[in-house]
């Protein structure tokens, strides 16, 4: 979950530190994916959503962690 305040790649980057901390958890890129994607803001998938030109969880599950780190690395 996004906590207030934080930024998306702050949020990211916190997801990753804990994913690092459980390297056989089996989480699939889907699954990190669609785990980001509900623990974010509304204002926030609203712009994930904008990138990826439709609702980031409907695409065809290919691409979905490069739209997350490329929304993360803008600056």
């Amino acid at each position: 979950m996004q906590r207030e305040q934080e930024t998306l790649p702050q949020a990211w980057e916190r997801l990753q530190e804990i994913i690092k901390s459980y390297p056989h958890n089996g989480i699939t890129q889907q699954k990190l994916a669609r785990i980001f994607y509900v623990g974010v803001s509304s204002i926030n998938r609203v712009s994930l959503d904008v990138a990826c030109r439709g609702n980031l969880m409907l695409k065809p599950h290919v691409g979905e962690i490069k739209i997350i780190e490329d929304m993360c690395s803008m600056k």
